[in-house]
């Protein structure tokens, strides 16, 4: 028997503003959560500051 295990990817635009980056991330989560995603992937630098502007 084969089991159903839905993922979220999420893409978004890292600001400097870590309380923004952190409000959208869990915004994005609670809506892949609703669909039955049980695994969101964030960008890989979505709570440090951004390298370049």
């Amino acid at each position: 028997m084969m089991s159903t295990f839905r993922i979220g990817v999420c893409q978004m635009l890292v600001v400097k503003n870590k309380e923004l980056n952190n409000s959208r991330a869990r915004a994005m989560i609670k809506e892949a959560a609703a669909v039955g995603c049980r695994l969101v992937v964030l960008p890989e630098m979505f709570i440090q500051l951004p390298l370049q502007e």
